[in-house]
């Protein structure tokens, strides 16, 4: 069965804290990877969701945003350790820096972090809609 199970932290804290909170709470279950994905990109879709599982090799596996790894992406239990102690605000990028990638159109990896990203996502959103 298929559940979710909240994992809080205090607010203003770097993003590190979130994944390392939430992968130390999947490492003590019988959980075979983890899948990070930013709440802050909504147009991220699941046929990039599907592509990244089928990519996946058991390690790890990132998407290529203009030839940038970031998330979202998949990581093996071998990787726990490592994410549980991260720390700052890069969250698990040195660990995509020599995983296989799978490319994604920019328009669907749009991160909203400012006012002027939500404009744009506005936009973006009603030429996906119309």
């Amino acid at each position: 069965m298929f559940g979710f199970e909240p994992v809080t932290i205090p607010a203003g804290l770097p993003m590190a804290r979130s994944i390392s909170a939430g992968v130390a709470a999947a490492g003590e279950r019988d959980i075979d990877a983890v899948l990070i994905a930013l709440a802050d990109m909504p147009f991220v879709d699941r046929s990039h969701f599907d592509t990244l599982l089928t990519a996946f090799d058991g390690s790890v596996v990132g998407t290529n945003g203009c030839g940038v790894a970031m998330p979202p992406a998949i990581f093996g239990r071998s990787h726990f350790a490592q994410l549980t102690r991260l720390s700052g605000d890069n969250g698990a990028q040195a660990l995509l820096r020599t995983a296989p990638l799978v490319t994604a159109p920019v328009e669907k990896l749009l991160d909203i972090d400012t006012p002027d990203d939500l404009l744009a996502a506005e936009a973006l959103g009603g030429q996906q809609n119309g």
